[in-house]
Order: C-alpha cells, then sequence, then structure tokens
C-alpha cells in the first residue's frame, strides 16, 4: 500500500503543546491525591509524606471523570458519520497503487466527503478515470463495502465527493468554522494507518487559525492547525469540536514529518461549499481556467541553470480543449507578465488569476524558448470544469 501526500513548502509556525491529564489534573496533582512520597537512598522518605486526603479516593475518581470522559459523547456522535475508503488502481504486481482513507458522511442518501489525495490512485496522469479501478466505501459497523463513484473532485482544496448506493446514512452535523476559537477542544475521527485502525479517536486543541499553506503547485490554502494526532489514513476523516460538530476535513497529505504535533485541517466552510458545488455541478463553479500546466519553481530553477531565460513561468504543456492553445501560447512558453505585471513565481500567477473570472481577457506576454522571441498573447478565460 502506498499512500499519496502532498508535500507542504514554506513557513509553518510554531504550535504550542501541552500534556494535560484528565480534569486539568497535573502528574504532581495526582500524586498529592495519592499520598505518594519518593524514598531517599536511606530508605528513608527523600520528601515530607503527604497525608492520604480526606475524602475516600473512588470520591476524586468520580469527580474527575466528567472531564476524562469529554471526548467520549463527541466520538459516539460521530462514529455512524466516518467511513474508511479503499482505492485500487485495479493492476496488480509491484507497480500496483492503492490507498486507503477516511471519509464524512455529508447527505443521507450516500454522498461522501474525503481528500482528493486519497482517491488519486484511479485517476492517471491525464485526469481519466482508469479502467478496473475501484474505490470501496465502508459504513461504520459494517463489513462488505460499497462501491463508490466520483461525483466530482477538487485539486485546489485537495477534496473529493464520492457517491454510495444507499440510503438511510447518518449525516454528519458540520459546525461554523469561522466562530473557532485557539486553545478549544478539537477531536480527530478517522482511520489512522487504515481500516485496520477503523473508528480510531484522538483529541487535542484548535492549535492555530488561517494557517496559509503554499504548495509544490504555486496553490496555497488557509488551514485549521491542531495538535489533535494526525496520520496516513485520517485523510479525509472529521476535526470535530466541543458540540460535536465537524469544523475541518482532516489531511495526513498536509503533515510535515519534522515536525511533531502540527497537523492541519479543511475549514468546514470552505469543505461543505466546495461539495455542494460538486453535487450540483460535479466541479467548483467560478474559477478562471488558462488550461496549461506549469513546471515548479524548483524545477524551473534547475532548468534555466545554463541558458539566459528570463524570469517566469515555464509552460510544461498547453490542453488541447483549453482556451490557451486557442489564443496560441505553445508548450515550452515562458510567462512573463499578465497585463503588463510581473508573474516570477507560480504563487503570482495563482493571485493574479484570483482576482479574475472566467470570460474576462488578459494578454499575457511570453518568451518562446524555442526562437528567443517574446509575443504577447491574449487569452480569453475560461470556467474550470474539472
Amino acid at each position: 500500500m502506498t499512500t499519496s501526500k502532498r508535500r507542504i513548502i514554506g513557513y509553518i509556525a510554531a504550535c504550542l503543546a501541552s500534556a494535560v491529564l484528565g480534569s486539568g489534573l497535573t502528574a504532581g496533582t495526582l500524586m498529592l491525591v495519592y499520598g505518594t512520597s519518593l524514598p531517599n537512598g536511606n530508605g528513608a522518605s527523600g520528601l515530607s509524606a503527604t497525608p492520604a486526603p480526606t475524602q475516600p479516593v473512588q470520591d476524586v475518581i468520580t469527580k474527575i471523570e466528567p472531564a476524562t470522559n469529554a471526548v467520549v459523547p463527541i466520538a459516539a456522535k460521530l462514529m455512524p458519520s466516518i467511513v474508511g475508503i479503499m482505492v485500487s488502481d485495479g493492476t496488480t504486481g509491484p507497480f500496483a497503487t492503492s490507498d486507503e482513507g477516511s471519509g464524512v458522511v455529508v447527505w443521507a442518501d450516500g454522498y461522501i466527503l474525503t481528500n482528493n489525495h486519497v482517491i488519486s490512485a484511479v485517476f492517471d496522469t491525464n485526469g481519466t478515470y482508469i479502467t478496473g479501478a475501484t474505490i470501496d466505501v465502508y459504513l461504520n459497523g459494517k463489513t462488505d463495502p460499497y462501491p463508490a463513484t466520483v461525483v466530482g473532485r477538487d485539486d485546489r482544496t485537495d477534496l473529493a465527493l464520492l457517491k454510495i448506493d444507499a440510503t438511510g446514512l447518518t449525516p454528519a452535523e458540520f459546525g461554523n468554522s469561522d466562530n473557532l476559537v485557539v486553545g478549544e477542544l478539537a477531536v480527530a475521527v478517522g482511520n489512522p494507518g487504515g481500516l485496520q485502525f477503523m473508528d480510531s479517536v484522538t483529541s487535542g486543541i484548535i492549535s492555530g487559525l488561517n494557517r496559509e499553506i503554499v504548495f509544490e503547485d504555486g496553490t496555497s490554502m488557509k488551514l485549521i492547525q491542531t495538535d489533535a494526532a494526525v496520520n496516513p489514513g485520517n485523510s479525509g476523516g472529521a476535526l470535530v469540536n466541543g458540540a460535536g460538530q465537524v469544523i475541518g476535513i482532516n489531511s495526513s497529505g498536509l503533515n510535515k514529518t519534522t515536525y511533531e504535533g502540527v497537523n492541519f485541517a479543511i475549514p468546514s466552510n470552505l469543505a461543505m461549499s466546495i461539495a455542494t458545488d460538486l453535487k450540483e455541478h460535479t466541479y467548483v463553479t467560478g474559477r478562471p481556467w488558462l488550461g496549461i500546466t506549469v513546471l515548479s519553481d524548483a524545477q524551473f530553477t534547475i532548468a534555466r541553470a545554463d541558458k539566459n531565460w528570463p524570469d517566469g513561468i515555464y509552460v510544461y504543456s498547453v490542453m488541447t480543449d483549453g482556451p490557451s492553445f486557442t489564443a496560441g501560447l505553445s508548450k515550452d512558453d515562458i510567462i512573463t507578465t499578465m497585463d503588463g505585471k510581473a508573474v516570477k513565481s507560480q504563487v503570482d500567477l495563482k493571485d493574479e488569476l484570483a482576482l479574475l473570472k472566467p470570460g474576462d481577457t488578459i494578454v499575457l506576454k511570453v518568451y518562446r524558448t524555442s526562437t528567443g522571441v517574446y509575443h504577447d498573447i491574449t487569452v480569453t478565460l475560461q470556467e474550470k470544469k474539472n
């Protein structure tokens, strides 16, 4: 089994880490409750003896029990809405690709929200569904899987909507991620490591909000940061608040392995907006599309090392059904400006496109590497539909 991941680049702010037992009693406090003392080398107490509590130990345990079990009702509420997902590209042998992850029931008639990277193994590099590939969904408490189809997916937000032939499911209750406060309870529910550990629960706090993470392809998102453990297999599962409401979709693909306790989730408000668009249109509406793929900034730096090329965005491919192809943009062109504004990185290109809408016309100045000549190319943006 291989688990696909998206590698974070850019700066991640350090998060606070805290270890708290039950109701907030520290380990030292528990020593006092149980009247513990530590012996010295002579057999005598190295600390002054602490008298036993005046009330029975059972009474003390009863008092801390509600706080210790605060996550229990949250987990019980969410379990029926969390599913396991198993994906295979339909091939066998050493190059076969499979993946396992989690999902959240969003509508009772069989709609499941998960991460796009969880199901990416069923698509080839052109985004075409691979013949023979399978996606199986395991409902809570069920041993037989349901075959799933892909309603729509969105690489930019790493979300995908699946559909199974089932009714009467228990949809999760979604909360308002805009109301989150740093320090409040956060519970992750999903399948770390895959179906073997299905229905696992971890807890922590909301460590940070609006953390902007920039990826290799130049896209970025503002995410929820939590110290609740999120591991491969948790991808697509739920991050939940103290009321048992989903306030984020976890993504192990957003973890950076050199950090401990720094995990990320896609805010619920964004997730539900994307899910609704995918359900109604199979794609996210209103996004302008150039119809090209480009080299990452790091790859372009390597490619131009011994060449006298200008700063810009290197066009790796031009899709024949896209607006750039019609306008005359070519593979290996370097986009240097958009409407007169310099674009020196993929983030620059993304930021400029974010200000536009389908139907807008832009002028790209490109350097044609095959001839060493600059060209002005006018492109009318289309709506991205997949």
